[in-house]
This record gives C-alpha cells, structure tokens and sequence, in this order.
C-alpha cells in the first residue's frame, strides 16, 4: 500500500466516523442531555420550594 492508497483510506474512514457521530451519536447524546436537564430543572423547582417554604416558615 502506497502513501497515497493510504491517504485516501484514512479520509474513507474519517468520514465513516464523522458520518456515524453525526448521524448516531450526537442525536443520541442531544436527547439524553434534554432528558438529563429537564429532570435537574425538576429537581431545582423542588429544591426552590422547599427552601422557600422553610424561609416562610421562620
């Protein structure tokens, strides 16, 4: 296999790998970071309403 030949199969590969990050990873990763913030998000509005409630209650 010559330098070129291997040139060209390693920019084969590197777009094989950009294609499945793009295409399989980062959707997936996109939608476990939305799950991920929107159970914190929960978690904070509970958080706020207990310290609101002890603050209120002293």
């Amino acid at each position: 296999m010559g330098f070129e030949e291997a040139g060209k199969k390693l920019d084969q590969e590197i777009h094989k790998i950009v294609e499945y990050l793009e295409k399989e990873a980062l959707p997936s990763a996109r939608k476990d970071t939305s799950k991920f913030l929107r159970f914190a998000s929960e978690r904070l509005q509970k958080l706020a309403e207990k310290l609101e409630k002890e603050q209120s209650e002293k």
